[in-house]
């Protein structure tokens, strides 16, 4: 689906007024960002900007394995570290010094595995009135209306929807409603959503939002501004799983979430440090499955001006965020704890493309490769927990639902855990037990879901339904269960890691105004010496960067993690700039060859696409998870051959053509960075 650029075009002219506020605002009609829960605005002076410093990367103390050093770390391979560190700030917890890692594997074949998931649903939000949807046709069947608000959200004209001067309009509203400073496309019941006098009030919510003149509900994140959350269709998770072997532990949490930037990721280990002193992680990765269903973690898509398309603040619900942090912490220490003695599995297969995925950028470029771990306690062979990773975009309801949900890794996880009875078609597949977590893969360039139906024992089902996403994560997840059933026993399980920490610079005017109006409230930048980005107004010849991560876990010589942190291409993965992606890895002959549409306009110049070997094919391990959107959401990461900008308006307009994605990425120099960055890490690590 084309999405609009990240912010329109004329916010340039009120940048200055952005810039002014920090909060979301009463008239937003949002929480306040509070106090205690907000960025700092200075970092302790002490405090120094390092290459993989242990504090960050991890909970405990200790190296990261092979820890680069950051030496090979200048020039075009990221800006060097110096000067005074940023310092994501966390609420104060109670320390449990008893918690210690479940099972210990002090020889090279031994393996600790562990996996724990918690809720992170929110669990009581205002919602809006039904009537203030803009959609009342193309919605899912469970709403009459859907999608974003209408234009008129913002009036405060009343019940009657009526303002002086507007045709029909008689007399003020006789109950009041109308200029009384709250908006009328809720009812300001409170997070139980209960008003004096409705079957079921016992009194004000203790909370404070009854009342309280702001919309404390939910944004959702994904497909444009000003779309509310009605309700939970299915629960939203953190699921993390942990490996140890000898004296290193790696964990990593996947939280069903938009994304989740690198400060919250360094709020995730710093909770984990305050709640389990001793408990030794070496390195944890924050991951989003980049839903676009579920609560906004990272801001654009909050309250917007839908006259002048102006944000008017971010769209995060604060309190729910710091939660969910803790919550993706108690999931990471749980997961430790709990390890037990395993040996690991590991296979592969290609699901095609056919009603399973699409592109929606040329080239046509679809790395349909869906890599499976499952881990079995030594004991008895049960299955402790199941790694799944496959790259799409989680976006299959489009605008037709109001509904939080996981999307396609609802029914994905659900499948391969409990398994799929026999239909009149197919025969029973027995699931594997344990907990299942979902990894994201290679999402950008742009990756999507199928937007027609699919037919399920032989009935046709309403296109970018529930009963079709049910349908299409339980596919994926038949996928799964096929490739674990020919997985291959890892015979080494040597656990190895390193990671680097580096500035990358941000051009990105539409960032500019994000950064420094509000809407991004949960991240901080910083300039060339390191220290935090606070000019009044932004110098070209020291423009701000953000602190990003990047990190290699190896498995034995069978199996390697790759995090990047953003939407890669996949052709950028896997090539195919030949064709032999068009459908998937194995495709056919009835798949058109074509990758580039005809008629489309500023095609890429396939002359100029980087040669080979791609990164798929030059980094170690025989199974290469590339995890997507991992440590850090930086947007799209776009090819630098295809990497094109509006001349007039470059990043708050598109240029001509499918070039969307340049106006949500940090730069054009951004994946060149990262790319050899990675190849610096790839060869530093036996």
């Amino acid at each position: 689906m084309r999405k609009p650029p990240f912010l329109p075009a004329f916010l340039v002219f009120v940048f200055l007024a952005a810039c002014s506020s920090s909060e979301s605002g009463t008239d937003a009609g949002v929480t306040d960002t509070g106090a205690d829960v907000s960025v700092p605005d200075t970092a302790p002076a002490d405090s120094a900007v390092t290459d993989a410093a242990p504090a960050d990367t991890g909970s405990g103390a200790g190296d990261a394995g092979t820890t680069d050093t950051g030496s090979a770390d200048t020039g075009d391979a990221g800006q060097p570290d110096s000067g005074a560190e940023w310092d994501p700030a966390i609420p104060s917890y109670t320390a449990d010094p008893a918690l210690k890692a479940g099972c210990e594997a002090p020889g090279e074949n031994d393996l600790c595995f562990g996996v724990a998931s918690r809720d992170i649903s929110p669990k009581g939000f205002e919602v809006p009135k039904m009537e203030y949807l803009r959609r009342d046709k193309d919605c899912i069947p469970e709403q009459a209306r859907c999608d974003n608000l209408m234009k008129d959200w913002r009036r405060d004209c009343g019940t009657d929807r009526l303002c002086k001067g507007d045709k029909g309009y008689t007399a003020p509203d006789a109950d009041g409603t109308e200029k009384d400073g709250v908006f009328d496309f809720f009812r300001d019941c409170g997070s139980d959503n209960l008003c004096k006098g409705d079957p079921g009030y016992a009194g004000p919510d203790p909370d404070g939002t009854e009342g309280n003149k702001l919309f404390d509900g939910i944004w959702l994140a994904g497909l444009g501004e000003n779309k509310p959350a009605i309700g939970v269709h299915d629960p939203v998770y953190a699921r993390a799983w942990a490996m140890r072997q000898g004296d290193k532990t790696v964990a990593m949490v996947v939280l069903d979430i938009i994304g989740l930037f690198y400060d919250d990721t360094v709020r995730i280990r710093k909770i984990i440090q305050a709640k389990a002193p001793n408990l030794k992680i070496d390195m944890v990765i924050g991951q989003a499955t980049h839903v676009h269903f579920g609560p906004d973690t990272m801001g654009r898509w909050g309250p917007t001006d839908p006259e002048a398309g102006v944000p008017i603040g971010h769209g995060i619900n604060l309190p729910w965020m710091d939660k969910a942090l803790e919550l993706a912490a108690d999931a990471v220490i749980e997961a430790v704890v709990k390890m037990e003695k395993a040996r690991l599995k590991v296979g592969n297969g290609f699901t095609g493309d056919k009603n399973l995925m699409r592109d929606f950028r040329d080239p046509q470029v679809i790395n349909d490769e869906m890599i499976v771990i499952k881990g079995e306690r030594v004991s008895d062979g049960s299955t402790i927990g199941t790694l799944v990773h496959w790259g799409n975009h989680p976006e299959t309801l489009y605008e037709r639902s109001n509904y939080i949900t996981s999307d396609h890794a609802w029914m994905l996880r659900e499948t391969v855990e409990k398994g799929i009875p026999a239909t009149g078609t197919k025969a029973a597949m027995p699931g594997l037990g344990g907990m299942t977590v979902y990894l994201q893969g290679t999402v950008g360039g742009m990756m999507a879901p199928p937007s027609k139906t699919m037919t399920q024992d032989g009935r046709e089902l309403e296109a970018r339904s529930f009963a079709m996403l049910s349908a299409y994560g339980t596919e994926l997840g038949r996928h799964a269960l096929e490739i674990a059933a020919k997985a291959e026993p890892a015979a080494k399980s040597n656990l190895r890691m390193t990671t680097r920490r580096m500035f990358l610079e941000l051009p990105n005017t539409g960032f500019h105004i994000a950064f420094f109006g509000g809407i991004f409230p949960r991240r901080q930048v910083v300039g060339a010496d390191g220290k935090l980005y606070s000019a009044s107004t932004i110098d070209p010849k020291d423009l701000p960067r953000v602190v990003t991560e990047m990190t290699i876990v190896r498995v034995g010589d069978l199996l390697s993690f790759y995090t990047v942190p953003g939407e890669l291409f996949p052709e950028l993965w896997v090539g195919g700039y030949d064709g032999s992606w068009r459908c998937g890895k194995n495709t056919g002959p009835d798949c058109k060859t074509i990758i580039i549409e005809p008629g489309h306009k500023n095609p890429p110049a396939l002359d100029k696409a980087p040669k080979g070997p791609y990164l798929s094919q030059r980094l170690g391990g025989k199974y290469k998870l590339l995890l997507g959107l991992a440590q850090d959401e930086l947007g799209y990461l776009v090819p630098a051959y295809d990497y094109k900008l509006s001349e007039s308006l470059p990043y708050l307009d598109e240029a001509p053509g499918e070039h969307y994605e340049e106006t949500v990425s940090v730069g054009p120099d951004a994946w060149p960075t990262l790319e050899k960055a990675l190849d610096e890490l790839n060869a530093s690590l036996p």
